[in-house]
């Protein structure tokens, strides 16, 4: 016999998540997802890696650290996102470019007057015509281990909000820790990288979704060591 109260619960619960999963107007509203992750840190000359698993459509986002007030090449085929230093110390800068990938993409080599540090992030599920990310935005930490990444405004629902964070650090172990974001569900360091070559820094991104359009509150994280460093964030558009 069915128990017509847990019979009513179920359908309460089949109900939202086909809501969820559908912007409540039979629409997929599925965020973007990361999926894959590589990344490289050393000297003046460094062979960047592609992530395994590698589709067509799927963005590549390539996050840069490197001695702020350097030039820094934009790879072939990518575009830049966001250029951001500490503008105090000169210590850590930040460049975020994407490729829309074709999947046939492989490693290339970067070179700089410094220490270069590369994280290479695959993100599936954008928009696959035009530029697929909004709301670039960028702040600055000043010798501090407590820190502060402004976040995008979104124009829409379910975004995958990227917060990058170079720094100045001269060391290769992970400095960043507990992000926090009342605004961004799962928000999460994804992963970082980082080197003592020459001047030394390093570069994490954290990622996390925005359910509702609008502003986004800033997001706060640790450093393990007090210094400088500079932030590039944005919001990922679901196809």
């Amino acid at each position: 016999m069915i128990n017509p109260i847990k019979w009513l619960w179920n359908w309460i619960k089949r109900m939202f998540m086909v809501n969820h999963l559908s912007g409540f107007g039979g629409k997929p509203q599925l965020a973007p997802v990361v999926a894959g992750v590589d990344g490289i840190a050393g000297g003046t000359s460094i062979t960047v890696p592609i992530p395994t698993g590698l589709q067509p459509n799927d963005i590549i986002l390539v996050f840069f650290e490197t001695n702020a007030g350097t030039t820094v090449s934009t790879p072939s085929g990518f575009t830049l996102i966001r250029e951001n230093d500490d503008n105090t110390s000169a210590v850590t800068q930040i460049n975020v470019y994407w490729k829309r990938a074709t999947g046939s993409e492989t490693s290339f080599v970067q070179t700089a007057t410094d220490h270069q540090c590369a994280l290479v992030l695959l993100i599936r599920g954008c928009i696959v015509t035009g530029t697929p990310y909004e709301g670039s935005t960028a702040s600055k930490t000043i010798n501090s281990t407590s820190l502060t990444s402004n976040s995008p405004t979104t124009t829409g629902p379910d975004r995958l909000v990227i917060n990058s964070i170079s720094r100045g650090t001269d060391t290769a172990t992970d400095q960043f820790s507990a992000p926090v974001n009342a605004d961004i569900e799962g928000i999460s360091i994804v992963d970082e990288v980082g080197t003592a070559t020459g001047g030394g820094g390093g570069v994490a991104a954290i990622a996390g979704i925005k359910r509702a359009a609008g502003a986004t509150s800033n997001t706060t994280l640790t450093a393990a060591t007090a210094g400088y460093c500079a932030t590039a964030s944005f919001a990922m558009i679901p196809a």
